[in-house]
């Protein structure tokens, strides 16, 4: 290979690597974006099936109400963590 030809492929090298962390730092940039637009109403989060919950008390207050009240899922018979997410969302909506 020519002395030319490895020069230009060092360049073209040094400058897709600086392409590829311009587009690393926006993408940066626009989640802490979307972190920051959205925290103040954050109260749960998912991540790999796991759940991050900002306000537990309510959460907690929800499930004992469902319990006191015996408000079971209609298909299973159980308790369910879903529904006491989906009325946790409900109550921040509100």
């Amino acid at each position: 290979m020519s002395e030319r030809r490895r020069e230009r492929r060092r360049r073209e090298s040094a400058s897709e690597r600086r392409e590829s962390e311009r587009r690393e730092s926006e993408r940066r940039s626009e989640s802490e974006q979307k972190t920051e637009d959205t925290s103040s109403s954050l109260h749960f989060l998912t991540i790999f099936g796991l759940y991050i919950i900002n306000d537990p008390e309510t959460l907690w207050s929800i499930l004992e109400i469902q319990i006191k009240n015996n408000l079971r899922d209609k298909r299973t018979g159980s308790f369910s963590f879903t529904d006491t997410l989906n009325k946790l969302r409900e109550k921040v909506s509100d």
